[in-house]
């Protein structure tokens, strides 16, 4: 359905515009690679559900240097972590940054929990 009914918009708003910043916060490892042929790409937000390794092997061969943006789970993986949770995200995010620029995004009701991740992130990446 997304390829039929939305991707021609989102190509059609690629064409119109000279940078687009495109987001979704639900899986969407499946389209991933019509994503990448939206014109003008510039920004990918992605979500929790979204690998942000496979994302980047796929943004990697793109001419525009797509930028992307991870966003983490508030509740399992910033907030109250199973263990292990918040190392398989930054262990998958600096394996992206292999393929093209990354950004981490940590939205938190407060700032204890972010600040405890970002250490940890700084921590694995050395």
């Amino acid at each position: 359905v997304w390829r039929e009914l939305v991707f021609p918009y989102h190509c059609a708003y690629g064409e119109r515009w000279d940078a687009i910043h495109w987001h979704s916060c639900g899986d969407v490892n499946a389209i991933m690679s019509d994503v990448n042929q939206i014109p003008h790409l510039h920004t990918v937000e992605i979500g929790p559900q979204t690998d942000a390794l496979a994302a980047a092997r796929i943004f990697a061969a793109n001419p525009e240097q797509v930028l992307l943006y991870k966003c983490v789970d508030i509740q399992k993986e910033l907030e109250h972590p199973a263990p292990g949770a918040q190392e398989a995200v930054i262990e998958n995010v600096l394996a992206a940054a292999e393929y093209c620029p990354i950004k981490i995004l940590l939205e938190a009701p407060s700032l204890e929990p972010a600040l405890a991740f970002l250490l940890k992130f700084r921590a694995m990446a050395g």
